[in-house]
């Protein structure tokens, strides 16, 4: 019975900027997912899609980026879902072997260094190990 679901809850809100599944048709054959649906927001309850990708024969990582295509901003949820919409040959059961969460990278703009400037003869004396 279709859809699948894949349902990831955060503890808070996340920036999310892209998405990798691992599927191998060769070994799966009709398990293998041909269409998915990735939604996010703030609860199951509103859920929007983010994009429906469709797969043909796919082996190993297949990326799904979730980033704004024009700005590159990254998407914002507490919770997030993967649905399978189809099978290759109309399969009902469905094999996601692996599924990587990809946020946002740290900005060097929160760093220690930059907040605070340390710049005294005292600290840069201690400021290498050697």
């Amino acid at each position: 019975m279709q859809p699948h679901l894949v349902n990831i809850v955060f503890g808070k809100r996340v920036e999310l900027m892209e998405l990798q599944i691992y599927v191998d048709y060769k070994a799966d054959e009709s398990y293998t997912p041909s269409r998915l649906a990735v939604r996010a927001g703030t609860t199951y309850h509103d859920l929007k899609d983010v994009c429906v990708v469709e797969l043909k024969e796919p082996i190993g990582w297949t990326v799904i980026p979730l980033a704004d295509q024009q700005t590159g901003k990254p998407i914002r949820a507490f919770a997030m879902q993967v649905a399978v919409l189809a099978n290759h040959q109309n399969g009902r059961d469905t094999h996601i072997r692996q599924i990587c969460l990809f946020g946002a990278a740290a900005s060097s703009n929160s760093s220690l260094s930059s907040t605070w400037q340390f710049n005294t003869v005292e600290f840069n004396c201690f400021s290498v190990i050697r």
